[in-house]
């Protein structure tokens, strides 16, 4: 038994017990009239907050007598949420998740190129840490440079050789 139902087995026997035939009717003609108001209000505040939602205006008149049947002939206590299940279903079916891809797409524009130069920096610095650091302290002496003025031909050509280009010159045989 629903809500509905129990609420009006509930009026029935408090007007049969305590009340005259016409009273009763009065009274249960009052109530009806209650709930009928009450539903409607509570269908325009339903039907506004969904009139509210972007797309809503893009569902097609099928779409709406679709959402028409599907509360017809339920209990007071199930339609919002049958409503409510058919309205969100329709509004999917139709993609009307068009704000919500304009979304991404402004994200994509402006934040993706951040997020990817944000990675390249990222393995890059993974990279540098891969690498041994350079020697920064001072040399104990000064490499050795030979006084080329006090070599021979023969042996500038060998130092040459050995410690230059590595190509023999033929200076002096």
């Amino acid at each position: 038994m629903t809500t509905t139902e129990k609420r009006d087995a509930a009026a029935h026997a408090f007007a049969e017990r305590y009340l005259t035939d016409v009273q009763r009717e009065a009274a249960l003609d009052q109530m009806e009239q209650m709930r009928q108001r009450e539903t409607a209000a509570m269908a325009r505040r339903v039907g506004a907050a969904f009139a509210s939602i972007p797309g809503w205006d893009r569902l097609t008149v099928d779409d709406h007598t679709q959402l028409a049947q599907a509360i017809r002939g339920l209990p007071d206590d199930e339609v919002v949420a049958r409503y409510n299940a058919t309205a969100l279903s329709l509004l999917t079916k139709r993609g009307v998740d068009v704000e919500a891809n304009t979304r991404f797409e402004t994200w994509k524009k402006g934040e993706l190129e951040k997020e990817r130069k944000a990675i390249r920096d990222e393995m890059a610095a993974e990279l540098l840490k891969k690498e041994p650091a350079p020697d920064l302290s001072r040399a104990v002496k000064q490499p050795a440079v030979p006084d080329f003025s006090k070599m021979t031909d023969d042996e500038y050509n060998h130092w040459y050789v050995t410690e230059g280009s590595g190509k023999d010159l033929g200076l002096v045989r």
